[in-house]
């Protein structure tokens, strides 16, 4: 009768490599029917241009979880996947390990100078000409 209660979502995880121990919390906070999309290391330095499937992974899913603790925040990668995941307009979650618990984020968009235009992505020169 209510079957769209039950339709699995896939929601992209956006964590540090770093906070890889608190995962398992964050999946046993997760509802049943939520498949998180969880990307393995990735070993290259963040100059190479690798960004293109974390972001299609993002857009392919229907909401982020952000692993909301200072060494994800300090990442390059979890303030971008953020940032893409809001101006996708999928709703953006936080998760809190020392409490265990997910909460809708709406803070705006973060207003990154590595910003969006069309589908390509690129960084504003740090020093002008």
């Amino acid at each position: 009768m209510f079957s769209f209660l039950l339709r699995k979502e896939k929601w992209f995880v956006s964590h540090s490599y770093e906070d890889t121990p608190y995962l398992a919390h964050l999946r046993e906070a997760l509802p049943k029917r939520i498949v998180p999309v969880i990307f393995p290391p990735i070993d290259v330095p963040v100059t190479e241009f690798v960004s293109d499937r974390i972001l299609d992974a993002v857009e392919d899913c229907k909401c982020l979880v952000f692993m909301d603790t200072a060494v994800s925040k300090r990442s390059f990668w979890v303030p971008l996947e953020i940032e893409h995941a809001k101006r996708q307009k999928r709703t953006v979650y936080r998760f809190d390990p020392s409490l265990r618990r997910i909460s809708e984020d709406v803070s705006p968009p973060l207003e990154l100078p590595i910003y969006m235009r069309g589908r390509g992505i690129f960084t504003q020169p740090l020093i002008e000409a």
